[in-house]
């Protein structure tokens, strides 16, 4: 049996043959090309993967026809928020979807169509009012039938007319009759004094037009909404104290600040709203008169009876 030694020694002499060393050389060079052959074909085939992905993108299935189809030509693609999302529904199917509705809302889609057409019409011809008789575009009118909206402003007017004129002819016997006497003597006054203090400008044409644009929109003293039934006409400043009765001096405003306003000079009542209202209305009264509301009627401040007297 040979030892350790003797063996390293056959393997060295082995090793240094000449037909060892050159065996070796020929089975390493068959191993690189082999490698490079391999390599070159594995890299090919990941760049020709990588070209079709990027132009065909993967195929996945439909959720609706369970077809692959490539996930860029196949497929819709939406954006919301920023980003790019594509749906699960192939092109082929969200046609055969959008020719079902089609078929199935034609004729709701040409009722709308009509419907429009008809509004069209009405709008450039305009509605006869019931009253008057005479032919207005469909904006001078609260309703789609009726009477416009000039009419019912007359209407109101003699209403309000024949209202006043009866409780002004009430019997002052009775406490009713006394309380319904003062109030037709107190509304038949308040009439004479805007009568007086008129400088014309306010016409039914201007009421009407005011009030209608009113509808909906918010108090300028405390940004409530309002209706016909809570939208009143105010004066800016009192007639009492010495106020127009045109349309420079009145505004529409909710009849709660209305009734809170009663006489009081604006620039006092200014004083008493809550902002932004307070710096809105005295821009408002300073571009119309050209100078900010005086403020004649300042709160009062309460001051103890004992420190007043002197009392400690």
């Amino acid at each position: 049996m040979m030892s350790l030694p003797d063996l390293d020694a056959a393997f060295a002499e082995w090793n240094a043959r000449a037909d060892v060393r050159a065996w070796r050389e020929a089975v390493a060079a068959n191993l690189d090309a082999a490698f490079a052959e391999q390599s070159q074909a594995f890299v090919g085939g990941l760049r020709k993967d990588a070209g079709r992905i990027l132009i065909e993108g993967i195929t996945e299935p439909c959720i609706v026809c369970g077809e692959l189809k490539s996930t860029i030509s196949g497929y819709h693609f939406v954006h919301a928020g920023g980003k790019r999302y594509r749906k699960k529904t192939c092109k082929s199917c969200v046609a055969i979807q959008v020719a079902d509705w089609t078929q199935r809302n034609g004729d709701r889609d040409l009722e709308i169509k009509s419907l429009r057409r008809r509004l069209a019409d009405i709008e450039q011809a305009g509605i006869t009012c019931v009253r008057c008789k005479q032919k207005k575009p469909l904006i001078a009118f609260p309703s789609t039938r009726g009477a416009c909206l000039q009419c019912r402003v007359e209407i109101l007017e003699s209403l309000n007319k024949s209202l006043r004129e009866r409780i002004a002819r009430q019997p002052g016997g009775t406490t009713n009759g006394r309380r319904y006497q003062s109030n037709g003597q107190t509304a038949g006054k308040r009439f004479q004094q805007a009568l007086n203090q008129s400088d014309g400008t306010l016409t039914v044409e201007f009421l009407g037009r005011v009030f209608a644009e009113a509808e909906g929109r918010s108090c300028p003293y405390c940004g409530e909404y309002m209706n016909r039934r809570t939208k009143t006409l105010d004066h800016m400043v009192p007639l009492s104290k010495g106020g127009l009765h045109g349309t420079v001096n009145v505004i529409i405003c909710c009849s709660r600040c209305n009734s809170a306003k009663g006489s009081r000079d604006f620039g006092d009542w200014v004083s008493r709203l809550q902002e932004p209202y307070a710096s809105v209305m005295i821009a408002e009264y300073e571009q119309r008169y050209g100078s900010k509301p005086s403020q004649s009627l300042l709160p009062l401040q309460y001051v103890p009876a004992s420190k007043s007297l002197g009392i400690q």
